[in-house]
């Protein structure tokens, strides 16, 4: 009878170790994915893909890691990714730090696009701030909703500002050496 005890708490134990949270990867028609130089939503198709990051409670942003993707759906500015189940770190009921990206399509992550971005004014990328969710039962009696990323705050898609090198600053204060030089001489 022991055994038998100690047998049904161990798999319990290992169960619950391995439960998993789950999350709506949906935006809402109030936050929608725009352009932040335009203001106008993103455009329906494959140009972007939005990818959810998560990580659990308290991962700082530079931490966290893609767990999803979808593209801009049949609405412009929104996105349907469906049902995404958590890594193991954040069982049912759990906290889970996550970041909502975008980026533009032929790359294999925002941090690929991101890099191809400085100095290509043909690539986008965007993220909105890092939010918390309580992720939801992926299995209930009765079934608990699963947790939304909406309200998503600050989301916008932009191409980041090219970052001068080192040798075009030296460049540049060496040519207002110069002017300050020969000003000096008249």
């Amino acid at each position: 009878m022991k055994k038998l005890l100690l047998l049904t708490a161990f798999v319990a134990t290992a169960v619950g170790v391995f439960a998993q949270g789950t999350i709506t990867f949906n935006n809402s028609s109030t936050q929608l994915v725009t352009n932040s130089a335009t203001g106008q939503p993103l455009p329906v198709g494959n140009q972007f893909v939005i990818a959810l990051y998560y990580g659990p409670n308290g991962t700082p942003e530079a931490g966290l890691s893609q767990i999803a993707t979808t593209p801009i759906a049949a609405v412009p500015g929104r996105f349907f990714g469906g049902t995404v189940t958590t890594p193991a770190t954040t069982p049912p009921g759990g906290v889970a730090a996550l970041q909502v990206r975008a980026y533009s399509s032929g790359f294999a992550t925002y941090e690929a696009a991101f890099a191809a971005a400085q100095g290509n004014p043909s690539v986008f990328v965007g993220t909105s701030n890092p939010f918390t969710v309580t992720t939801g039962n992926p299995t209930g009696t009765p079934a608990t909703t699963p947790a939304s990323l909406t309200p998503l705050q600050s989301f916008g898609v932009a191409n980041p500002a090219p970052v001068p090198e080192p040798s075009s600053i030296a460049l540049g204060l060496l040519g207002l050496g110069a002017i300050v030089l020969f000003r000096r001489r008249k």
